[in-house]
């Protein structure tokens, strides 16, 4: 855990924002003077859908806002969040069990996928693409209607996420190794990255290991593709195409010209990568932007700020000390 600068706890700290990713987290502090503050903390291993996960989440939180003094509202984008307010690790459920464990006396919390669209196009209509370890589209009109596209997972979905590439990439070298074909540069990649190959599959499976283990291979297969090894090629070239499916799918609904559409996550980072999607994504009637990393933790303090719940009814939840925990109702 480590902070870009430690808050005097004496100093009051009216809000805290903090986007849960699954390649790591970051808090903020909103307002006064120590507003901007960072502290750092690891990635949320898995969907939040059991005791030991939401105890880990909690656990991260607390050093968190240690970290940073402390905070009386905090304001949570959550990666893996599920939406429904009435299963029992749902966002109404889970808002309540954060804001009691954390001791503040308000929390919102929304999906990443809500935040990574905040902190991008604000309120305004449009599609936002997550391209990160996941990979989740979410389109909406500007006023109450919304849309979610894939998302569902690295078993059933987060199709040409990071993870998604990084598993292609991982199945070519470990086959390359067993004799299976595959791709010899991508088993040199991996064993440089990850070390003794019979280890390999091991490793990925040991128990609390995030989805980032195997997604922070998708830049290894990004470098291979440079190089112009074949196997690498068609990898992200079919990743390219996962994401175009996703944005035309959400893209449905809306305005048939001039739709904003923002690609965010770790995956923009990687050049190459970027480069080919934004080739692939020269759509007519599409107005592509590429959001910088902080779209969601902007996305995040929005949540503090605005009340957003108009926007994407049913995917906001709010939590308050003196009532009980409701989904934040749409403003009529």
């Amino acid at each position: 855990m480590s902070g870009a600068g430690r808050r005097d706890p004496a100093q009051s700290c009216p809000s805290i924002a903090i986007d849960v990713g699954q390649s790591g987290t970051l808090a903020e502090v909103v307002g006064g003077e120590t507003d901007g503050i960072t502290a750092t903390g690891p990635p949320v291993s898995s969907a939040v859908a059991s005791e030991a996960v939401l105890e880990e989440l909690i656990s991260n939180l607390q050093v968190l806002l240690e970290t940073l003094g402390g905070g009386d509202e905090v304001g949570i984008g959550l990666s893996g969040l599920a939406a429904g307010p009435d299963e029992a690790f749902g966002g109404a459920a889970l808002a309540t069990s954060l804001r009691r464990a954390l001791g503040v006396s308000r929390v919102v919390l929304a999906s990443d996928v809500v935040t990574g669209y905040l902190g991008t196009l604000g309120q305004r209509a449009g599609v936002v693409l997550t391209w990160g370890t996941g990979c989740v589209a979410l389109a909406g009109d500007g006023a109450h209607s919304w849309r979610r596209v894939d998302g569902r997972g690295p078993i059933l979905g987060d199709l040409g996420g990071g993870y998604w590439i990084g598993r292609q990439g991982l199945v070519s070298a470990l086959d390359h190794i067993e004799g299976r074909g595959g791709s010899a540069r991508l088993a040199e990649h991996a064993q440089e990255l990850y070390g003794d190959p019979d280890t390999i599959y091991r490793d990925t499976y040991r128990p609390g290991r995030s989805t980032a283990f195997v997604a922070r291979f998708a830049r290894s297969v990004s470098e291979a593709a440079i190089g112009g090894d074949q196997h690498a090629l068609e990898i992200v070239d079919a990743a390219v195409g996962h994401i175009e499916r996703t944005i035309r799918s959400a893209v449905q609904g809306l305005p048939e010209h001039d739709v904003a559409v923002a690609l965010t996550g770790g995956l923009t980072r990687i050049p190459y990568l970027l480069n080919t999607a934004e080739r692939r994504l020269a759509i007519p009637g599409l107005v592509l932007q590429v959001s910088d990393h902080t779209a969601p933790i902007r996305g995040a303090r929005q949540l503090l700020a605005t009340d957003v719940s108009a926007t994407f009814p049913g995917l906001v939840f709010e939590s308050r000390s003196h009532d009980t925990t409701q989904e934040r109702q749409p403003l009529r």
